[in-house]
């Protein structure tokens, strides 16, 4: 089950969307266990609901999306599923202003979905060949 946004997730939403948002004080807020995995109602993971309209901030003034990049990052180093949740957080910064900050962000998150991607299939390939082994093993057995 997916833990819903709480106190503490929201607290990290509003420093996020911050002007000059405290990445000592995002940092603090995911030590003390603010969860970049949590949803809203709607399944809405954390990041994207920052990244959801954060360079118009709802239609109000238009700012650079300077500080996706960085944001992006420590939410990944802080345990993002971007697996569960990158191509959702990925379509919430298109619609934001897309400028280049916002494309690097995007390609971070596309970076390390393709790593996961990659370890996955290692993974894949090595259980597959201890299957082998071990079928192999079976039938020399019963030869």
């Amino acid at each position: 089950m997916k833990k819903r946004i709480g106190n503490i997730e929201r607290i990290l939403i509003r420093e996020c969307v911050r002007d000059m948002p405290s990445f000592a004080k995002i940092q603090r807020l995911f030590d003390m266990g603010a969860d970049p995995n949590s949803v809203n109602e709607f399944g809405e993971s954390v990041l994207g609901i920052v990244m959801e309209g954060y360079c118009s901030l709802y239609g109000a003034n238009l700012r650079s999306g300077f500080f996706a990049p960085m944001l992006t990052e420590m939410f990944i180093e802080n345990g993002l599923d971007v697996r569960r949740f990158g191509l959702q957080i990925i379509s919430q910064m298109q619609n934001s202003c897309y400028d280049r900050h916002m494309r690097r962000a995007i390609k971070m998150i596309l970076k390390c979905r393709h790593e996961c991607f990659k370890n996955d299939c290692k993974s894949i390939k090595l259980y597959g060949q201890m299957i082998a082994e071990k079928l192999t093993e079976k039938i020399r057995k019963h030869a």
